[in-house]
C-alpha cells in the first residue's frame, strides 16, 4: 500500500494507516500459493460497500481513491483452511496537515522513570544492549493517540535486566525518525551494598552453613548474588594444575563489566576461591591459588567458606592477612572495612 499520510491506534493499541483524500491506493499481492482448483479474491469493504477486484498478473492492485471513512482489503483464498490477509485503513481530509515528526525519550530517574512520544499509531521498538554492543529486542510499541508511549507492559522486563545488569543500555528505535539510547549504571552506593548484603546473609546464612562444600548448589543461592552486589560476574573456569583439592577447594572467575569508548566490555578481576577450611588452604595450597590466578590472567584472590572472608594476592607467602567473618562483622565500621577490600567498582 502507498505510503501513509498519517499512523494512528485502535483500542488495543494496533497500528493503521491514514491517507489524504483523492490519493491513488495501491496494493501488491506476492506468494500466492494456489493448487489446481484454488482461487483467490480480493476484496474491498467501506462505507459505500464492499467490491470484488481483479487480481493482475503483476500482483499490483488498484483500490483507485477511496471516500472518507475506514476501510479494510482482505484476500480470500477458496479454502477455508487458509486464514484471509487483511490490511484495514482510513481516508481523511486533510489527513497531511495533521502530521508530526516530532518526539522525545526522557528517563530523568533511571530505566523506571522512562517516558516517550512519537506521533500517533508509530511504532518503536525497544531493545536492551549489553556486552559487546548486543541487542536483544524486548517489544514493540506504539504511540496512542495522545502520542504517549506505554512502557508498562514491559517494566517487569526492564527491572529483570537491570537487576542483573551493573552496566547496560536501553535502545529506543523510532525507525526513520532515529534511536535513543538511555545509559544505565545499575552499581549500587556502599551503603546500599551494605544493606543488601547483610539482608542476604541474614536470609540465606542457614542454608551456606549447611550445604558447606557443596558449591555448585550454593553458586546460585549465595555466591552468584553475593558477587553481584558487590560488583562482579561469576564464571566457572577450567584448571589444569594436576594438584589433588582437598578441603573441597574449587576456583570460579569473577569478571567485571566497564563502558569503554561507548562500548561495554567484559573483562577478569579476581578468582573466587571456595573452600571448607580457609587457614589449611593459605598454609599449604598457595601455589594451587597462584596457578588458578594465572589461569584466569589475574593477581588477586577472594578466598571464603561462604562465612569467611579473606583476600590473596598471587605470589604472597605472608600468612598474616585481614579476614571477616559475615557472623561476626555486624557493624557498619567493620562491614565497610569488608566492603572496601572486596568490592569492584563501587
Amino acid at each position: 500500500m502507498d505510503s501513509a499520510s498519517l499512523w494512528c491506534s485502535n483500542a488495543r493499541g494496533e497500528s493503521y494507516p491514514a491517507f489524504e483524500l483523492g490519493a491513488e491506493l495501491l496494493v501488491h499481492l506476492s506468494s500466492i500459493l494456489l493448487e489446481d482448483g484454488d482461487e483467490a479474491a480480493l476484496f474491498l469493504h467501506g462505507p459505500s460497500g464492499t467490491e470484488r477486484l481483479s487480481i493482475s498478473t503483476s500482483g499490483l492492485v488498484s483500490l483507485g481513491a477511496p471516500s472518507v471513512g475506514r476501510w479494510a482489503c482482505a484476500l480470500m483464498h477458496s479454502r477455508t483452511s487458509v486464514q484471509p490477509t487483511t490490511l484495514v485503513f482510513e481516508v481523511r481530509k486533510n489527513a497531511a496537515e495533521h502530521v508530526s515528526a516530532a518526539w522525545a525519550v526522557s528517563a530523568a530517574d533511571g530505566l523506571e522513570s522512562i517516558k516517550a512520544t512519537a506521533p500517533p499509531g508509530w511504532p518503536a521498538t525497544v531493545r536492551w544492549s549489553g556486552l559487546a554492543s548486543k541487542e536483544e529486542s524486548l517489544a514493540t510499541l506504539y504511540a496512542d493517540n495522545d502520542r504517549m508511549l506505554s512502557f508498562e507492559a514491559i517494566h517487569p522486563l526492564l527491572v529483570d535486566r537491570a537487576a542483573r545488569a551493573p552496566i547496560a543500555d536501553l535502545v529506543i528505535d523510532l525507525r526513520e525518525l532515529g534511536r535513543r539510547l538511555i545509559s544505565h549504571d545499575g552499581r549500587a552506593s556502599m551503603e546500599q551494598v551494605r544493606e543488601q548484603i547483610n539482608a542476604l546473609w541474614q536470609q540465606r546464612s542457614g542454608l551456606v552453613r549447611a550445604r558447606a562444600g557443596a558449591w555448585l548448589q550454593l553458586i546460585p543461592i549465595w555466591f552468584e548474588p553475593a558477587m553481584t552486589r558487590l560488583g562482579y560476574g561469576i564464571e566457572s573456569i577450567a584448571l589444569s594444575t594436576g594438584v589433588d583439592t582437598p578441603h573441597d577447594l574449587a576456583a570460579w572467575l569473577l569478571t567485571v563489566d566497564e563502558r569503554k569508548k561507548g562500548t561495554i566490555t567484559r573483562s577478569p578481576s579476581r578468582v573466587l576461591i571456595l573452600t571448607t577450611n580457609i587457614d589449611s588452604v593459605l598454609r599449604e595450597l598457595r601455589a594451587w591459588i597462584d596457578d588458578a590466578c594465572t589461569v584466569a590472567k589475574v593477581r588477586d584472590a577472594i578466598v571464603t567458606d561462604g562465612m569467611r572472608w579473606t583476600t590473596h594476592r598471587k605470589g604472597d607467602r605472608q600468612l598474616k592477612r585481614r579476614d571477616w567473618n559475615l557472623d561476626c562483622t555486624t557493624d557498619f565500621g567493620s562491614l565497610d572495612d569488608m566492603l572496601s577490600d572486596l568490592t569492584e567498582g563501587l
